[in-house]
């Protein structure tokens, strides 16, 4: 064997991050950038996003009782407050 091998037998293909002071000064201006959402709209885009699980979702379920116990003719203005 060459060397290559782990133990395990199976060879790694990536190579291991050396991490320069120009490599970490990139990632800092990089992360400067990533802010998250920043208008209303974002934000709450960005608050569905943890509907991984769809109809099961806790907050899928609890959005759906809030629309359900929502007075007839409020249905709109608590689905806008929820979002």
């Amino acid at each position: 064997m060459d060397g290559r091998l782990k133990e395990g037998g199976a060879m790694s293909l990536r190579k291991s991050p050396i991490l320069t002071p120009a490599l970490l000064a990139s990632n800092r201006r990089n992360a400067k950038k990533s802010t998250g959402p920043r208008t209303a709209q974002g934000k709450a885009w960005s608050r569905l996003n943890s509907l991984q699980d769809g109809w099961h979702s806790p907050e899928y379920i609890s959005l759906v009782k809030a629309l359900l116990d929502a007075p007839p003719g409020r249905v709109a203005a608590t689905a806008q407050a929820l979002l």
